[in-house]
């Protein structure tokens, strides 16, 4: 039986209305799409304003002094709501942007290369044969792999037959990556069908 609540047909408008978008472009689609950044933008505002209320407020009463800052810098972009006056948010916009690149690139650094170079040098401790051979392929896969990039190096046989291995092995794990991504936005579809058919159209 078909469903008689409000949220679900909701849901369903709104997956169908994104759907169409597979045929062509039409107004449907253009609402429901106006209706995801609508809210959006709202639960921004709202979460916003709970994390003024919940934590620059009494940081402030406790003495912390340091959110007047983090304030001030703030308030500066809601000059971008005044015409004359819009060059003014990109100072905070652009302090935001270097802090979070900064932080950024902090963790990168630590994740992506430090934690990966010592990963990889724990490789090389004895361990049962399997652990070894399955070791050794990861060592010279990634060797290989850093060979790929020796531009400023002439390349001789030896290293010409790495940067191929690198290649295969880049390849490789982006197929991987690839074939990961498109699993879970295949998972994420077979869940919206299953909604609009279990509970939206009530078949089982």
């Amino acid at each position: 039986m078909i469903s008689t609540e409000l949220w679900t047909w909701i849901y369903a408008f709104c997956v169908l209305g994104y759907w169409s978008q597979l045929a062509k472009d039409n107004p449907w689609y253009r609402f429901t799409e106006h209706i995801f950044i609508g809210t959006a933008a709202a639960h921004g505002m709202v979460m916003s304003y709970w994390s003024l209320r919940g934590m620059a407020i009494p940081s402030l009463m406790a003495g912390n002094y340091y959110w007047v800052l983090a304030l001030m810098i703030g308030a500066l972009m809601l000059f971008r709501l005044v015409k004359e006056y819009k060059w003014v948010s990109n100072w905070p916009l652009a302090i935001s942007l270097g802090v979070g690149t900064g932080l950024a690139a902090r963790g990168a650094i630590e994740t992506q290369i430090l934690r990966q170079i010592t990963a990889t040098m724990e490789l090389v401790k004895i361990a049962s044969p399997f652990e070894m051979i399955s070791n050794a392929i990861f060592i010279i896969t990634m060797i290989c792999t850093v060979a790929y990039f020796l531009y400023t190096i002439k390349p001789t046989t030896g290293l010409s037959a790495m940067s191929k291995i690198g290649r295969w092995t880049m390849m490789s794990a982006f197929g991987t990556s690839m074939a990961w991504l498109w699993m879970s936005r295949l998972n994420f579809l077979i869940s919206q069908i299953q909604v609009l058919i279990w509970q939206w159209l009530g078949i089982t």
